[in-house]
C-alpha cells in the first residue's frame, strides 16, 4: 500500500495504518493529531479499482482508523463529487463552509492531491 499525504498534515502512525484494510492500492488522506484526538479524512483506491473514504476524526478512546471506512466510491465521478459535497457543507448541514472551517482545508487539499495523483496515474 502506498502512503500520500494531501498537503501539510500529521502522520499516522505504524499502529493507525494496521487498521486499514489490506487490499488497499494508495491511501490519501489529510490528517491532524491533537494528542488524544484528531480529525481528517481518507480516500482508499482499492485493489478492484473502486474508492472508500474515511473520516479519521476520533477522541482518546479509539484512533482515526479503527472504524473502518465510512463509504464507498464506485468511480472518479463519485470521488469528485464526495469531495466537491463535503467541501461545501457537512452532511447534513445546510450551511456552507468557509475558508477558516478547519474541515474544509481537509477536503481543499484531499482534492488538489487527488488531481495530482490522478493525472501521475494517467501519465500527465
Amino acid at each position: 500500500m502506498k502512503l500520500i499525504m494531501a498537503g501539510k498534515c500529521d502522520e499516522l502512525d505504524e499502529f493507525d495504518i494496521e487498521k486499514l484494510p489490506h487490499d488497499i492500492e494508495w491511501f490519501l488522506y489529510s490528517y491532524a493529531n491533537g494528542g488524544y484526538d484528531g480529525r481528517g479524512i481518507g480516500l482508499a483506491k482499492m485493489d478492484d479499482g473502486t474508492f472508500k473514504h474515511w473520516d479519521l476524526g476520533h477522541c482518546s478512546c479509539y484512533g482515526p482508523c479503527e472504524n473502518g471506512a465510512d463509504g464507498d466510491l464506485a468511480d472518479d465521478a463519485a470521488v469528485m463529487n464526495w469531495l466537491d459535497n463535503e467541501a461545501i457543507a457537512a452532511p447534513g448541514e445546510t450551511r456552507v463552509r468557509n475558508i477558516h472551517d478547519y474541515d474544509y482545508c481537509h477536503y481543499v487539499d484531499m482534492k488538489a492531491a487527488y488531481l495530482a495523483l490522478k493525472a501521475e496515474e494517467q501519465g500527465n
